[in-house]
């Protein structure tokens, strides 16, 4: 059914074609009505960054979030366990194969990163990419059989070496950590 409803301008008479919309004057109020809530936000937003007025709290964790650890490589680890066997007149021999037989199983074979066959002595610096051969069960096999072993094998399993910022304390450790497993050797008799 056909509405009739008054027009308030018609500038020229004429059959009205498509849809007619009256202009309302409340646009000024909506542009208005938005300056105003920016600005109320714009305060809010300012008076959060100086504070406010409210004290900041005295406990808990104030400043950037943490950074991850950064890791010793399996190349860097090499270099520095290398250089200190090599100081102590021990030469090692790079991705040797390996087996040995914890008393329960049968044999596990593995591929160390470093070993001397006639000294029995070597290493394994344990990575992300060891992780699937070098299980925690391997590794405590593996102590288990160098420590009731008088004869060898010898073989100092570490672990991944992270560090926050300053490498060079992480290399220290890591030699300390090799020096230290030398010199029980060296109190022992094996080299």
């Amino acid at each position: 059914m056909l509405r009739i409803e008054p027009i308030k301008s018609y500038k020229l008479p004429r059959y009205p074609r498509g849809l007619y919309y009256e202009c309302s004057d409340t646009r000024s109020w909506k542009i208005a009505g938005s300056i105003v809530s920016v600005a109320v936000l714009a305060l809010l937003v300012s008076s959060c960054e100086s504070g406010g007025g409210i004290e900041p709290p005295t406990s808990g964790v104030v400043g950037p979030p943490p950074m991850p650890p950064e890791m010793v490589t399996e190349r860097e680890a090499r270099t520095v366990i290398n250089e200190v066997f090599a100081r102590n007149g021990i030469k090692l021999e790079a991705d040797v194969p390996f087996s040995f037989s914890p008393g329960d199983q049968g044999p596990i074979s593995l591929e160390l990163d470093g070993f001397n066959g006639s000294l029995n002595v070597g290493y394994e610096y344990i990575t992300d990419e060891d992780q699937t051969t070098f299980t925690p069960k391997v590794v405590t096999d593996l102590d288990k059989a160098c420590e009731s072993n008088v004869s060898g094998p010898h073989i100092k399993t570490i672990g991944t070496q992270y560090f926050y910022g300053d490498a060079q304390q992480a290399y220290e450790d890591l030699e300390n950590l090799i020096q230290d497993f030398i010199a029980d050797l060296r109190s022992k008799g094996i080299i």
